[in-house]
């Protein structure tokens, strides 16, 4: 759909997945609480996806918390007709705490991220990561020729989450739409 263009409503409400969900599934549940249809999780930790699945597990449709790399090809096609795609990338590349490598770190996803919206053509990406994300020029350029190369619009903010959550950290978040 185009902007403007969508009719969502209770009977056809818009749909989410969600990459990378790390086990705590913050996106799965944002989602929920605005009445979004969960369609796919994807995650390669085995720990992380026994967490997501015992907590999600109901939620979403039969086999459709799949335990695969974003790198692999096998799943791309369940993302068609996805409205949302949500993803909390690996933050090593980009933490202080990591080697900030940033894109010359295999960990960095992003762009593996925008193929996949290439691709998929989703009304929205939602991203979140650490503030040397968002803080390193090269990152953020590649981000922004990226979305624009897409046809998407880049929104950011720097938020502490200790409103949210019980710990005092701040995150970048981003919401590119189409």
């Amino acid at each position: 759909c185009s902007p403007g263009t969508c009719m969502w409503t209770s009977d056809n409400p818009p749909t989410f997945a969600e990459l990378c969900c790390g086990g705590m599934g913050g996106f799965t549940i944002a989602c929920i609480f605005a009445r979004f249809l969960p369609k796919l999780a994807v995650d390669f930790d085995p720990h992380c996806l026994d967490v997501f699945e015992r907590t999600f597990d109901t939620c979403f449709p039969p086999d459709s918390i799949l335990d695969c790399h974003l790198v692999s090809t096998q799943w791309i096609h369940r993302l068609v007709g996805v409205t949302v795609i949500c993803a909390g990338i690996p933050c090593q590349p980009h933490s202080a705490l990591g080697n900030q490598k940033h894109e010359q770190d295999d960990r960095d996803l992003l762009k593996r991220i925008m193929d996949i919206v290439h691709f998929v053509r989703p009304a929205a990406l939602v991203l979140e990561n650490v503030t040397g994300f968002y803080s390193n020029p090269t990152t953020m350029r590649n981000l922004r020729s990226m979305t624009a190369d897409a046809g998407y619009f880049l929104h950011c903010d720097l938020r502490n989450v200790s409103p949210y959550l019980p710990q005092s950290r701040t995150r970048c978040g981003f919401l590119i739409l189409r």
